[in-house]
């Protein structure tokens, strides 16, 4: 898929965070030659289970212009499946800790909304995917998620003295987010296909 006639000099890997699933993530930067001569690309592996596998084929199948390509050589054996993918991390986006400009902001607002708009109501397609619910908000967005996430930072005391006067606000407001979800579980024609792995 890089190049049909590549041949393989060397490879290094590195092993990355796996976030929350616990996936064994890996970063391979891989140098080649072709009949055009030497390059390097870095690629990512993931262990993942079929439903994402599903959903990138989906998105593939879409044409989603924001989605890196993704393949996999075995799709019938096992729960868990070995999916490459293209590095788009170091290319397209700062790190989590830099700050994101409102450029790169409005880009990646722009990709997800392209996404959610080409599957609104997608029930037909997308019926073998998990509906969100109440007890996944609370569980997952809410106590594994945002709390960790939210301790961390007010055990720090740079983050409180930056940000002393604002930490009741968001506190306060954290209080209603699964109620807040709620309204929009109570809205089917709101349900589209969304991304739930959130970056604290």
């Amino acid at each position: 898929f890089v190049a049909t006639d590549a041949q393989i000099v060397y490879i290094t890997s590195v092993p990355l965070n796996g976030g929350m699933s616990g996936s064994a993530v890996a970063r391979h930067t891989i140098q080649y030659t072709t009949a055009a001569g030497a390059a390097t690309i870095s690629l990512i592996t993931k262990d993942a289970d079929h439903h994402e596998w599903r959903v990138l084929q989906h998105l593939q199948s879409q044409q989603q212009p924001n989605i890196p390509f993704a393949h996999t050589i075995d799709t019938a054996h096992g729960e868990r499946l070995h999916i490459c993918l293209r590095d788009a991390g170091d290319q397209n986006r700062p790190t989590s800790l830099d700050p994101i400009s409102e450029t790169e902001l409005a880009r990646e607002a722009a990709g997800l909304a392209a996404i959610h708009t080409a599957n609104f109501q997608p029930h037909t397609q997308l019926d073998w995917l998990p509906s969100m619910s109440r007890s996944y908000i609370q569980d997952m967005l809410f106590v594994r998620a945002w709390r960790p996430a939210w301790e961390t930072a007010v055990a720090d005391a740079r983050f409180v003295t930056t940000f002393r006067d604002v930490i009741p606000r968001v506190e306060a407001a954290a209080t209603t987010i699964v109620e807040d979800m709620q309204a929009l579980l109570n809205e089917p024609e709101s349900q589209t296909l969304i991304h739930a792995d959130l970056n604290p």
